[in-house]
């Protein structure tokens, strides 16, 4: 009675041990090269989601200064090829060499219309450039009998360079699972290969036809002294490879005597999260004609692209009672802009 006993208990054990083997965390085991090679190759669908990208870097010594952002809202695809529609908000702030920058701004695209948002006041595109800009789109995509897209618009250079990005990551680490807004993902850390990323680049360069300036053992030796730490975090997705987080960061100290004199640190996130969900993208109620915020950017000199559908910035009229500065357009100059369709036709109206 004992042995059997005995022997119920240690089946029991056993099978509690192959239960736990076989039911635990296995991707905590999984070799980290593995997981980034099905993150960044084969066919990923990504048909919708939400995007937030934020960066961050401050610099001291001979030019000092801090700089942050971020692009961040959702996205849904209207099919293969054709303009995705999303809603998009970026803000920028920076400050250094005495100046400050502050921006606030966003563009929406529902597929038929698109507007632009410019410091909480929408504005609406006019449909005769918006479906200028989506013909463009299409184009490009390879649709309407176009020419397909070019490679080096797309991650299909790397391929054609002969570039694998798992290679830019050295010290690889599986980190175990960790949730990333509600989705489970494989978190894999590592070292930036600072020779190999400067190798690749000078590849997609010369693929696309670029003139590439060779890098001898000497200023590679440089870059490579210059930055203390470089690292980069991966997370993604366990049940479907998709990456859903990338953060990168790294910190550089040039010394003086290499041509710098300064260090700066860097940091750049970004997170994918409603992978594959219906997103919704409507168009703001109160926007307002676009030809109403050409003032507000005529001294950046922005009036071009935005009244004219990518034509050349039209010139600022000078003010020789206000010391040179820039006056404010006439709304019959605003109208002549918003019914440009070409550069030509841009620069022929009379502020």
């Amino acid at each position: 009675m004992k042995r059997t006993t005995l022997s119920l208990a240690s089946a029991a054990l056993l099978g509690a041990g192959l239960f736990a083997g076989c039911g635990g965390d296995s991707a905590s085991d999984e070799d980290p090269a593995d997981v980034l090679e099905r993150t960044f190759s084969g066919d990923k669908q990504v048909d919708s989601g939400v995007l937030d990208v934020s960066f961050s870097a401050s610099a001291e010594g001979e030019s000092s200064g801090e700089a942050s952002g971020s692009l961040s809202g959702p996205f849904q695809s209207e099919g293969e090829g054709a303009l995705p529609s999303f809603d998009l908000t970026a803000s920028v702030s920076a400050s250094g060499a005495g100046q400050e920058l502050d921006f606030e701004g966003g563009v929406i695209s529902t597929g038929d219309a698109g507007f632009v948002n410019y410091q909480g006041t929408d504005y609406e595109v006019d449909d005769e450039i918006f479906q200028s800009f989506r013909q463009g789109f299409e184009e490009s995509s390879g649709q309407a009998g176009a020419e397909p897209a070019n490679p080096c618009a797309s991650t299909e250079v790397l391929e054609a360079a002969g570039v694998d990005p798992v290679n830019w990551l050295t010290n690889l680490e599986n980190e175990g699972t960790e949730d990333v807004e509600g989705t489970e993902t494989i978190h894999v850390s590592g070292d930036a290969n600072v020779e190999q990323l400067i190798e690749d680049v000078q590849a997609i360069q010369a693929e696309c036809g670029e003139q590439v300036s060779e890098v001898g053992p000497l200023e590679l030796g440089i870059a490579e002294d210059a930055i203390d730490e470089a690292s980069i975090d991966v997370y993604s997705g366990v049940d479907d490879d998709i990456l859903r987080k990338l953060d990168f960061s790294f910190a550089i100290d040039v010394p003086a005597a290499a041509g710098g004199g300064g260090s700066a640190d860097v940091s750049l996130s970004l997170t994918l999260s409603g992978v594959n969900e219906e997103q919704t993208i409507e168009a703001p109620t109160d926007a307002r004609p676009l030809s109403e915020l050409a003032p507000e950017l005529g001294g950046l000199g922005l009036l071009g692209g935005l009244g004219a559908g990518g034509a050349t910035p039209a010139p600022v009229v000078p003010d020789p009672g206000a010391g040179g500065a820039g006056t404010a357009p006439s709304q019959e100059f605003l109208d002549c802009l918003s019914q440009a369709e070409t550069a030509e036709d841009a620069q022929a109206c009379e502020p």
